[in-house]
């Protein structure tokens, strides 16, 4: 009798634990229809510190190390990459660039279903060049300095999109 106890509530302890995993850390939409980010700011984007928790996505990227990207980034160096979130909250780095001191173009096309979101593309400084427009394609272009990192990065709170970025540099 006292296994069944235990194992039962083992059960509901793993139940609630599952639970808890896939639903804590979201950030609740709080604004209604707008898609504009309520939470998340940009100073949590720039410090790139804010995680991110995501429930039923899924990516695909090639180009591996295209502009010779090392250490901790190297695996977001693509020339193309592909992510789908059912529910993303946080901040996430999509894409890093090694600069060459010529031009680096993206298409990012987006589309946000729910939720709040924003795409940014930054430098190794911190610095927001450019806010990419959600829900469309959009075309940037950025000249680069030699050696310089340059990051797009995604911020969500509860946000459902599809995000396809291509990058080329001239």
């Amino acid at each position: 009798m006292k296994k069944k106890i235990a194992l039962c509530l083992a059960f509901i302890l793993l139940l609630a634990c599952v639970f808890c995993f896939s639903s804590c850390g979201h950030i609740e939409d709080s604004n209604g229809e707008s898609k504009e980010l309520a939470v998340i700011t940009d100073a949590d984007i720039q410090s790139r510190s804010y995680g991110s928790v995501s429930t039923m996505s899924s990516s695909s990227s090639r180009g591996y190390k295209a502009s010779g990207v090392t250490g901790g980034y190297k695996e977001k160096d693509n020339t193309y990459s592909r992510l789908t979130a059912k529910k993303f909250s946080g901040v996430q780095i999509a894409n890093v660039c090694k600069g060459n001191g010529s031009d680096v173009t993206y298409i990012i096309e987006s589309a946000v279903t729910a939720g709040n979101f924003k795409i940014v593309i930054m430098d190794d400084n911190n610095q927001i060049f450019h806010v990419v427009p959600i829900d469309e394609k959009a075309t940037v272009t950025i000249p680069t300095e030699a050696g310089k990192l340059y990051f797009v990065t995604y911020a969500g709170e509860s946000a459902q999109f599809k995000v396809e970025l291509w990058r080329t540099m001239g």
